[in-house]
């Protein structure tokens, strides 16, 4: 069972890590070729019939490998979103993490979360103040708090629920950024859980932080922004949460300080007042409904054997020249390409897979694409 177990991992981790594989082509060759083996099988294929001329780099069977090992030096493990200690409320989305990496207790990840995000160059009354909402809502109500480990906010929110405290890294699990919080990483990693979906010795670049923002927002059952700038990663940490159904919570500032204008944008748009966790845990929903669809993403449909050459085999040339000479490089929605191009469902999201593989479109938050120029 063990090895069964082995050998699926091993095929996740080389299609997750093949070139122009996001989370949501993942799941869409999935459900397209029924199983990991039979996408891998078909990725070059694919590819060329979207338009690549060279051939689309996969993962082989000895890279994936190095990895696992790798991970195993490192004191670091790995786990899919079929097993049972994946946390639950990422299976929501629909881009989560085929895989995620860790170091530390796994098992903080099934526990309800809050996360606790804010500027870097955070005021002094809003660090302490993170730091008294933080301590009280993991000791006084048993609350898990999610952050990204940067300086500041994230910073004094971790410091002050540790070991109840869940660390998400925008590079490998293994990279510890900023360097100036190697002591807080050692702690997380000792006595609470850091996390990561990129592969391990990456390091964090710019396009990460939002995908590693969506992880934050995902896992929480509510995003309580303490003190955030108008066009920080805070609030898109924030607009995640709304699009996810979740809970958005903010502390009000000075209207001339440039670090209050966007949690007090957040409150002019509906976002709940907090000045302690008490406010947090009086207004915060519940989320049994969500708990209790545990299995949503563990359905047949992603592994349907039967799926795959019939469907396959529908793209055409035509199709595909229609969906690029449609596309800008401003996203354009599923619905909206499937209407203006005369294409059913079926037909349109096959051959979006390809030019995809291929490199010629990029696949965005809600269902959108547009062109790579």
């Amino acid at each position: 069972m063990e090895n069964s177990r082995s050998n699926r991992l091993i095929s996740f981790l080389r299609l997750i890590r093949s070139e122009n594989i996001s989370p949501r082509t993942f799941f869409k060759l999935l459900e397209m070729f029924g199983s990991p083996e039979k996408a891998l099988e078909n990725l070059q294929n694919c590819a060329r019939r979207g338009g690549k001329d060279e051939p689309i780099k996969i993962c082989s069977k000895n890279e994936a490998t190095d990895e696992l090992e790798s991970l195993e030096k490192e004191k670091a493990h790995i786990i899919s979103f079929e097993d049972e200690d994946y946390p639950k409320l990422l299976l929501h989305l629909e881009d989560c993490p085929p895989l995620l990496t860790y170091k530390g207790n796994i098992k903080l990840a099934q526990k309800d979360c809050i996360a606790i995000v804010g500027s870097r160059n955070a005021s002094l009354n809003a660090v302490n103040l993170t730091k008294h909402i933080a301590e009280d809502l993991s000791q006084s109500f048993n609350m898990c708090i999610i952050s990204g480990m940067a300086k500041g906010i994230d910073t004094a929110a971790h410091q002050a629920s540790i070991p109840n405290t869940i660390a998400i890294l925008a590079g490998g699990v293994d990279n510890i950024y900023p360097l100036q919080n190697a002591d807080l990483y050692n702690k997380i990693a000792e006595q609470g859980l850091i996390m990561s979906e990129m592969p391990l010795y990456s390091k964090p670049m710019t396009q990460n932080f939002p995908q590693r923002n969506r992880i934050i927002a995902g896992i929480s059952l509510a995003v309580a922004a303490i003190e955030a700038r108008y066009n920080s990663g805070s609030l898109i940490t924030t607009r995640l949460a709304l699009e996810q159904g979740k809970e958005v919570f903010a502390v009000p500032g000075f209207p001339l300080d440039p670090r209050s204008k966007g949690t007090n944008l957040l409150i002019k748009n509906g976002a709940t007042i907090i000045e302690n966790a008490q406010d947090i845990m009086d207004n915060l929903p519940r989320f049994t409904h969500i708990k209790n669809k545990m299995q949503e993403r563990k359905t047949n449909k992603f592994f349907d054997q039967d799926n795959a050459q019939s469907t396959y085999e529908e793209s055409t040339e035509e199709t595909r020249s229609k969906i690029l000479n449609t596309l800008s490089n401003i996203p354009f929605s599923a619905d909206k390409i499937s209407q203006h191009c005369n294409l059913s469902p079926k037909e349109m999201y096959l051959a979006l897979l390809e030019l995809e593989l291929a490199g010629r479109i990029q696949r965005h938050p809600g269902n959108a694409f547009s062109l790579i120029l």
